[in-house]
């Protein structure tokens, strides 16, 4: 006997047995992570593991925490145990808690009544603390398989997400740059953002942000991490007081090592575990801001960093009252959306409207900067030498504590007497002008006729013509609807209406034959033609219409003799050609086709 055969005779033998005794249930309790912050939610899950069918557990949850969602799963599990079958089936039921209040409090114990007795599971503590401390990183509970707190905190050890600033007290207006790394010692997949924070209080600019995952090697507290950059934030502090960052949630699959179990289990065989999905928080942040000191210089609008200024002007020379394009650029690094207009120069040689804006950003060694354009129209007043500028803007430079004053160059501008001097407000610059041609049409003061658009449309030809479409569109509809009706119900008028294409079909056939210079298949063409015109025509059958039975239904209809001969002509000379064996001259087929089509066309208009 081979050893396949033993071995499968071990297997029957094994599985018919017997089954073994219904077990008791047992009841386990786990939590996602042990410490949680306020208003954050834990997963708990009660395992329940039976061989029979039982009621679902009941769990006291403490007044620190609120129930806000329940799921139930099931797995079933066959193993062989001394010769008999044992089914096992684990029903996992799990709580999302909500936590209210800070404290230490203890879940449990979850408990069952079967057969009359009480069955219970252990207790488990979850600590609750204040909103801003990194919670333990936890595995999420997989149904049938046990959750450890050892476990839980090796994993913590091992998989985090850091958050680094580069300052922690700065300036309302002045830039904190934030980073957040994930360090893992885990083989990992999938990851992705489980939760992001919204940055209440902040003006955000993003500096960098990961679009797929890369790791570089880094020894953290004496230990070796593989370390992701998640994402860099500049933010700017909008208010003043202590402000906080919320908690980044980074969502992934850790493979786990287990201890096998069953003799079937193949993942345990090898040495592997299941994939568990892991959600780890960053440590919440928090960052004094100060209020700007007092002191600002006048015209001072809230910019924060360092800039300077600079003006153009163009053209430089011209008449009075032509309009001067004028732009003021500022440079520097900062928040270039808060800085605002710089003080215009004093004095009434020009008149300025009011500026468009246009911001450029970057950044430049983990620094946001960039320029921002003010654009002008300036017209002046007075001919003369006049001078554009100096433009001002006042700035706070937090590197160095104090308000400080950045000023543009003047630029000089020839004013030539003679222009007029525009109407105020009338006066546009070249992005107004060109924009002009695609939005409002200006007047044309030299067009030579007006329209009367005085006259009602009612007694305009237009109106009425339109007014007649309907109704002439509904008689051409009922009109066709009656010619498809009698197409399908009459067959005669049927075969009149398509006599005429289907005859001039055959007659470009013969064409075609004539070309060709086949004298035997052009005379065939000629001969169907007339002949399934004719007995369309007088609806009567193609397989008789003969030379002596065609002139005899066109003598029914009066038809003049005449054209009666000239069909019975066609006839006879296409059956000379086609049953004598005789060669026709192909100006002589030149002469039976051009009677044939002319023959059609009478025949068409009389019967």
């Amino acid at each position: 006997m081979s050893r396949a055969t033993i071995c499968v005779c071990l297997f029957v033998l094994l599985v018919f047995h017997g089954v073994a005794p219904a077990e008791s249930p047992r009841l386990h309790v786990s939590v996602d992570r042990t410490r949680v912050a306020v208003g954050e939610q834990v997963a708990l899950t009660v395992t329940l593991t039976a061989s029979e069918d039982v009621p679902a557990p009941e769990l006291p949850v403490p007044d620190g925490f609120d129930v806000v969602g329940r799921s139930t799963y099931t797995t079933q599990e066959i193993n062989i145990t001394n010769g008999r079958v044992v089914t096992t089936r684990n029903n996992s039921y799990v709580y999302s808690l909500t936590a209210r209040r800070e404290g230490s409090f203890v879940i449990g114990p979850a408990h069952v009544m079967y057969e009359g007795r009480r069955h219970e599971s252990s207790k488990i503590r979850v600590n609750v603390v204040t909103p801003g401390r990194r919670p333990n990183t936890r595995p999420a509970p997989v149904p049938g398989r046990d959750s450890r707190d050892s476990e839980g905190d090796e994993l913590e050890e091992d998989l985090f997400v850091a958050t680094t600033v580069d300052r922690k007290k700065v300036y309302v207006g002045e830039q904190v740059t934030v980073t957040y790394r994930l360090y893992t010692r885990r083989t990992l997949r999938n990851i992705s953002y489980g939760r992001l924070p919204a940055y209440t209080g902040f003006w955000s600019e993003t500096l960098f942000d990961a679009q797929r995952a890369s790791f570089d090697r880094e020894i953290h507290n004496g230990r070796e991490f593989d370390v992701m950059r998640l994402k860099t934030m500049a933010l700017f502090p909008t208010a003043s007081g202590v402000q906080s960052l919320d908690a980044v949630e980074v969502v992934c699959q850790v493979q786990e090592r287990t201890r096998r179990r069953n003799m079937f289990d193949m993942d345990d065989f090898f040495g592997f575990g299941a994939s568990r999905e892991v959600r780890a928080r960053s440590e919440g942040v928090k960052i004094e801001v100060l209020p700007l000191p007092a002191g600002a210089p006048g015209g001072y609008s809230g910019a924060v960093g360092r800039f300077d200024v600079s003006v153009e002007a163009s053209p430089t020379e011209v008449q009075t009252g032509d309009p001067i394009e004028v732009t003021v650029t500022v440079r520097g690094t900062g928040n270039l959306n808060a800085v605002g207009e710089p003080v215009r120069p004093d004095g009434d040689a020009f008149k300025f409207y009011d500026p468009n804006s246009t911001v450029s950003t970057g950044n430049s060694d983990g620094r946001i900067g960039g320029e921002k354009r003010f654009e002008y129209v300036a017209i002046p007043s007075r001919a003369g030498s006049l001078r554009i500028g100096p433009f001002l803007l006042a700035y706070f430079d937090p590197e160095e504590h104090r308000y400080r004053t950045a000023r543009s160059r003047v630029v000089s501008v020839d004013v030539k007497p003679g222009g007029q001097q525009a109407a105020s407000g009338a006066v546009m610059g070249r992005r107004e002008i060109e924009m002009l041609g695609q939005d409002i049409r200006h007047l044309k003061p030299d067009l030579g006729y007006l329209a009367d658009h005085g006259r009602l449309y009612i007694r305009t030809t237009w109106f009425w013509t339109i007014q007649l479409v309907p109704v002439l569109g509904f008689f051409g509809i009922f009109a066709y609807k009656r010619h498809r009706d009698r197409l399908l119900g009459d067959v005669a008028y049927a075969r009149r209406r398509r006599s005429g294409p289907e005859a001039r079909k055959r007659l470009t056939q013969a064409r075609k034959r004539l070309h060709e210079k086949d004298g035997v298949a052009f005379c065939v063409e000629i001969d169907r033609a007339l002949a399934q015109f004719l007995a369309d025509r007088l609806n009567l059958p193609v397989a008789g219409m003969t030379r002596e039975s065609a002139a005899r239904a066109l003598r029914e209809v009066d038809v003049p003799e005449r054209i009666v001969s000239q069909v019975q002509d066609v006839f006879l000379r296409c059956d000379y050609a086609r049953f004598a064996s005789v060669r026709i001259p192909g100006k002589e087929q030149e002469e039976i086709y051009n009677a044939a089509a002319a023959l059609i066309d009478a025949l068409g208009a009389r019967i």
